[in-house]
């Protein structure tokens, strides 16, 4: 669960998108034909498909945006709230997501411990801004910590996100710089990464990483 996503997972995404027409549900702007976007709404969803069982769940989108991913997992039968400091007028006018505008570190404040099943991340995390840890990647460690707090036990993070793997500190930085800020929150890593393999897309100095983390 924690590895370099590939165009293996590109084909994947590609097939469940035409085959179970996600363009005409869950309506998108420009990203629908993007492989790094398939490849992170995709690999969150099988993520989320795989580990949590049943209807019920409350999960929350940090920086949702206009990204289907939130409004597929509510249309599961969840409780979903998607977060984002932008007014997002996204397009699935049937989804019964709960958009919040709001900083996402705001929100997570907000929440009581322990009431959150799962959290989702689809590439925003990294932009967050946060200086205030001390750590100059403050964005991962105010996530974490907020993270930790609020997801139950037994809950997940499921995060697919640009990463650098030649960097630690920056926008971009490597997966293995994450996974210690996960793991310095108290979070746990669903199963041994694997840093073999990564898809770098044309022209861009960074590759796509799925990682899943349990409370």
């Amino acid at each position: 669960m924690l590895r370099y996503l590939n165009e293996g997972d590109i084909r994947y995404a590609e097939l469940r998108r035409d085959a179970e027409d996600f363009i005409t549900k869950y309506p998108h702007r420009d990203l629908w034909h993007k492989p790094d976007a398939l490849m992170k709404w995709f690999s969150i969803i099988r993520a989320y498909e795989t580990l949590v069982s049943g209807p019920g769940k409350k999960v929350v989108d940090l920086g949702s945006g206009e990204a289907p991913v939130c409004h597929y997992i509510s249309d599961l039968g969840n409780e979903v709230v998607g977060v984002d400091i932008q007014d997002v007028n996204h397009l699935v006018k049937q989804s019964l997501v709960k958009m919040v505008l709001k900083d996402a570190w705001l929100y997570m404040d907000e929440q009581e411990d322990e009431s959150i099943d799962v959290f989702i991340d689809s590439c925003a995390v990294t932009h967050f801004s946060d200086y205030t840890s001390g750590d100059p990647n403050g964005q991962w460690v105010k996530t974490f910590e907020g993270a930790y707090r609020t997801l139950k036990p037994g809950g997940y993070f499921i995060i697919s996100s640009d990463v650098n793997p030649s960097e630690d500190y920056g926008e971009y930085i490597s997966p293995q710089r994450i996974i210690e800020y996960a793991l310095a929150s108290g979070l746990k890593v669903q199963s041994e990464p694997d840093y073999s393999g990564p898809w770098i897309p044309p022209q861009a100095p960074y590759a796509v990483y799925h990682f899943v983390f349990v409370k």
